[in-house]
Formats: structure tokens, C-alpha cells, sequence
């Protein structure tokens, strides 16, 4: 048992593991400096700033959009925009 929620709240665990599992999503095999040097689409997307990072993010948020794959239905408007501003904060 890692005992997480003796230091953290739900909320708090629920947002680290999430950001975790998403920091990687979608990428291609290749680095950031790769995206810069070559000019590609990603980097011209998030003008070559945390390019893979920003992707992952988005990725995310975009799968999240499904009904069926939000995680969050149950949070409000305030407490989503507080697990957005936190995952994307920890992807980046």
C-alpha cells in the first residue's frame, strides 16, 4: 500500500495519477528537439514550445470530451477547471 492518502487528498492522487498515465500520450518516437529542428506540424501547433508536452495535454482533454471516457462528469465547473489547470500544469 503506498499509503498516499495519508498525505494527500483524493482529489490531489486522483489528478497525479491521471497526469501521469497522460504525460506521454501520443507521442510519436521522437523528442522535442527533433519536432523544432524539423519544423514538423506539432511544432508549428504549440510554436515549438513544450511541443510534445502540449500535445499530450491536449490529447488528453480531447479524450476526455467523450461522454464515455470523462473520468470527470462528477466534478463541477470549478473543481474541473481545477483538475485541468493541475494536469496540465504537471504534463508540462
Amino acid at each position: 500500500k503506498c499509503r498516499a492518502d495519508e498525505y494527500l487528498e483524493s482529489f490531489n492522487v486522483l489528478s497525479i495519477l491521471v497526469a501521469a498515465l497522460a504525460h506521454d500520450l501520443g507521442h510519436d518516437g521522437f523528442n522535442n528537439a527533433f519536432h523544432a529542428n524539423s519544423g514538423s506540424d506539432l511544432a508549428v501547433t504549440y510554436n515549438g514550445i513544450s511541443i510534445l508536452e502540449n500535445y499530450s495535454a491536449a490529447y488528453l482533454f480531447r479524450i476526455l470530451r467523450k461522454k464515455d471516457c470523462n473520468i470527470f462528469l462528477r466534478l463541477n465547473d470549478e473543481e474541473m477547471y481545477k483538475m485541468r489547470t493541475r494536469l496540465i500544469d504537471m504534463i508540462l
